[in-house]
């Protein structure tokens, strides 16, 4: 009987330790996967790029969202643009739908993401918000600048027909920055050698590879004296 219990024991005790060590071995991977996830929802980077693809995916009846990406040395990036939750925000599919409809492709953006990059995959976790690049504020001001000054020439050259004058003899009385010259309701006040007049132009969208919301006046819908 001795020696029965004797074979026994130390076979429990071998089992029992090995328990012990799966237990632990398993608690370590949960913490470790517990503290990757939390940095690396926590973990915000700014990454920069042209815009080449936004995807719209259905998985499970859900809608997917991403932005592809194409970075100055010619790689390329998925930023996912997905919901999710965590102990400082929430982000809902209205808001990941929100940022996806203001991204263009076609432009360069710099990104703020949220998560690691996960090299094998090339894509970042999450999309927290987006600006555009200097390179590109400058081109769409550019832009802005000769359309304005299009515009310009244009809404003069309708009120000199319309009163029948010369060109010369028309004064903007209100100056107006560049950007007030592309919106669709235009209008402004105009000064000759005897009147002051108000003017109402009906405009036409501008397509255009920058796509920036430009209107250029075609006819004059209203003209009044002042």
């Amino acid at each position: 009987m001795n020696k029965n219990e004797t074979n026994i024991k130390p076979a429990m005790k071998a089992h029992e330790v090995i328990g012990i060590r799966s237990i632990k071995v398993i608690i370590i991977i949960l913490l470790i996967s517990f503290i990757y996830i939390g940095f690396n929802y926590q973990c915000v980077n700014t990454v920069e790029g042209l815009v080449i693809d936004k995807l719209q995916q259905g998985l499970d009846g859900e809608e997917e969202y991403g932005i592809v990406i194409r970075e100055e040395d010619g790689s390329e990036q998925l930023i996912k643009n997905s919901e999710y939750v965590n102990i400082v925000k929430v982000k809902n599919k209205s808001e990941s739908k929100s940022l996806q409809d203001g991204i263009e492709k076609g432009k360069k953006y710099r990104f703020k993401v949220r998560g690691l990059s996960i090299t094998d995959f090339k894509q970042y976790p999450n999309l927290i918000s987006y600006t555009l690049t200097n390179d590109e504020i400058r081109e769409q001001m550019k832009v802005q600048n000769e359309q304005s000054m299009k515009n310009k020439k244009i809404a003069e050259e309708l009120v000199a027909q319309e009163l029948n004058i010369d060109k010369k003899y028309i004064q903007f009385v209100n100056t107006f920055n560049d950007e007030k010259w592309i919106h669709k309701n235009l209008s402004c006040t105009i000064k000759t050698n005897s009147k002051e007049y108000h003017v109402e132009f009906n405009t036409d969208k501008i397509e255009n590879s920058i796509n920036q919301g430009m209107y250029q006046p075609t006819t004059i819908n209203k003209f009044i004296v002042k």
